[in-house]
């Protein structure tokens, strides 16, 4: 792993801790004047309301620009799609409370790492958010933009693009797992780490 690298697992480890109606005409006959028509009220007609469309839309996963594979953490039901000339790491486990895998490409000059880890309070995507900001600005890191993705099963992720204090450009995805929560981050060429992110998803029950 190369010292620019580093940086960006360091940080990782660290930061573990939405009609109207028309009326009938009358018309009367002058010949027979004693003979009257009935009167017939107005017509109404029925229009049915529009149908109410109530049905979402698929998840569609994105596809990489290149021949890729599916990466798979069983334990999780996650699965993300990366270049097919990547490798994955082993998983390692950091303390207690937390695992990291890290999938670099060949050169090394790309990487992302899947970090999971144990949290409290659960299920708060805001509080944790809030601790990986504070997180950032100490080792600072600056945030550029920040967006909120809608995952397969209808969770929200939080997506920060930040650069390093060496002006890298990184990507930090957070979503929770009941308990526990995901950080997928990645640097280097940011636009295919932002492909790979999109690809996140979890598999059915």
């Amino acid at each position: 792993m190369t010292p620019k690298n580093l940086t960006l697992v360091l940080l990782v480890i660290a930061s573990t801790m939405l009609s109207a109606c028309l009326p009938m005409v009358i018309v009367s006959s002058e010949s027979a004047p004693s003979t009257a028509q009935p009167e017939t009220g107005p017509v109404e007609l029925s229009i049915p309301p529009a149908p109410i469309m109530t049905e979402e839309p698929e998840f569609s996963v994105p596809v990489l620009p290149v021949e890729s594979f599916t990466y798979e953490n069983p334990e999780i039901g996650l699965l993300v799609d990366f270049p097919q000339t990547w490798t994955v790491g082993g998983m390692t486990v950091l303390g207690e409370r937390a695992s990291q895998t890290l999938v670099n490409a060949p050169e090394g000059a790309t990487m992302v790492t899947l970090t999971v880890n144990l949290w409290e309070p659960y299920n708060d995507i805001e509080a944790y958010a809030e601790v990986r900001r504070v997180a950032w600005d100490a080792s600072g890191f600056t945030t550029l933009s920040e967006q909120e993705w809608t995952l397969n099963n209808g969770q929200t992720a939080r997506v920060f693009f930040l650069e390093s204090p060496e002006s890298r450009p990184v990507l930090f995805l957070l979503t929770a797992l009941d308990d526990r929560y995901l950080t997928l981050a990645g640097e280097g060429d940011l636009e295919l780490v932002e492909q790979i992110a999109r690809t996140l998803r979890f598999s059915g029950e």
